[in-house]
């Protein structure tokens, strides 16, 4: 057993805390925050995923938080760039790349949405990038900086310009992790742009993703009387229930205001997808979406593996797993997350587009069936990997990173 897989196998929630206790230390500690859609929520998670119009949203800088899901919690912390570190209270990437091409080490580019970021992994040392790094060098020897530019709800539209105008370095390789976000963004983009619920904004436009629509209606919103008077109630509803909720010392007491407040003052964005994702529509219709949203995310894939190719830098594209496509039998607790699952109307959507992705490409590397062979529980709901799935997908990009010779000891561009 190695030493990344032992620390998987050891780490207890003490072990949490221990982190936890670390990150509350650092400057620019936000603080802890649950998915309660409350205004004490709403202002800690701006701080962190901060609105951008270009990018949909970017990660704040020198920021880190402590998320408390109903089914898990994590810890994310950022550096001086935005970018977020594989472990509490490491260097910041700026230096790390530094370090890395002064010493003709490989530097790796990692783009992804949530799974990429953290998101069910507990703490940041079992990141995707951050496991990639370390079996590189356990089981390979290869020394190597791995990057974690992932970003909760970004699909391949946001990593692609990101990558075409966000770097402020060059790696020796691209590696894009998604599919979940993908289907989800141009799907439902492509359904409003053929349907009648338009929310009174331009159709959904390819190479973007729904945040990017969530601006275009906050801005028509913006000088609506009706959108105005509705987001000031629900700012001063939420206000008063916080302090009704903090006026008695009790958890349960908290615990049931912050639900009043989110059932009558939600304080959400704009939501494109309204009155959508619950609608069942035809199968004709659905399979035309689908087969145009892959050919969105083809069409993404082709740019970026362009883009790369002309500025000399490796490119590896991999289609994550999702419960959806799981080839095996579930276990009893992933049988649970598959049925409470409300991401879409119809779930068969995602393992339908994830099936066309690999039948119609050849370059991505598909790890939809990764999870076949594994019994332990892996995934945290419907998309998100706890951390021994993302020791999975991990060793299986160290691998192909290795045994394509895109990487290895003496192999640096």
């Amino acid at each position: 057993m190695t030493s990344v897989e032992s620390e998987l196998r050891t780490f207890s929630e003490r072990n949490f805390r221990e982190v936890v206790e670390r990150v509350t230390c650092l400057t620019g500690f936000i603080g802890d925050v649950t998915d309660d859609d409350i205004l004490d929520n709403a202002l800690k998670w701006r701080r962190f995923f901060q609105p951008s119009s270009f990018y949909g949203h970017v990660l704040g800088q020198n920021v880190s938080i402590v998320g408390r899901y109903r089914c898990f919690a994590d810890v994310y912390a950022t550096d001086s760039w935005g970018i977020s570190k594989n472990s509490v209270g490491v260097e910041d990437a700026d230096e790390k790349i530094y370090k890395s091409q002064k010493s003709g080490q490989p530097v790796i580019a990692f783009f992804g949405g949530s799974t990429m970021q953290g998101v069910g992994c507990r703490v940041p040392n079992f990141s995707i990038p951050s496991l990639v790094e370390r079996i590189l060098y356990s089981r390979y020897r290869v020394r190597a900086a791995c990057v974690n530019h992932g970003v909760a709800g970004w699909c391949s539209a946001e990593q692609l310009l990101f990558l075409m105008h966000g770097l402020r370095y060059s790696p020796n390789v691209c590696v894009f992790y998604d599919g979940w976000n993908c289907c989800w963004n141009f799907y439902n983009g492509l359904f409003l742009s053929t349907s009648e619920i338009q929310n009174g904004a331009a159709a959904w436009r390819r190479g973007t993703s729904l945040r990017h629509y969530e601006h275009d209606i906050a801005n028509l919103d913006r000088f609506r009387a009706r959108a105005a008077i509705w987001q000031a109630t629900r700012l001063l509803g939420s206000r008063v229930c916080g302090e009704i909720s903090k006026s008695v010392p009790s958890a349960r007491w908290s615990r049931f205001w912050s639900r009043v407040s989110s059932a009558a003052f939600p304080l959400r964005g704009p939501d494109p997808t309204r009155g959508v994702w619950t609608k069942t529509i035809p199968v004709e219709l659905r399979d035309e979406l689908l087969r145009d949203s892959v050919s969105e995310y083809l069409r993404i894939d082709a740019l970026a593996s362009c883009l790369c190719r002309g500025q000399g830098l490796k490119f590896l594209h991999f289609l994550q797993p999702l419960i959806q496509t799981a080839g095996r039998r579930l276990t009893v607790k992933e049988e649970g997350l598959l049925k409470s699952s409300r991401k879409i109307a119809d779930p068969e959507v995602f393992a339908l587009f994830c099936r066309a992705v690999a039948m119609r490409s050849t370059e991505i590397i598909d790890l939809t069936r990764l999870f076949d062979d594994i019994d332990d529980d892996v995934f945290v709901d419907d998309g998100h990997l706890n951390r021994f799935g993302n020791y999975h997908v991990a060793t299986r990009i160290a691998r192909e990173l290795t045994t394509r010779g895109i990487v290895n000891s003496q192999n640096v561009r």
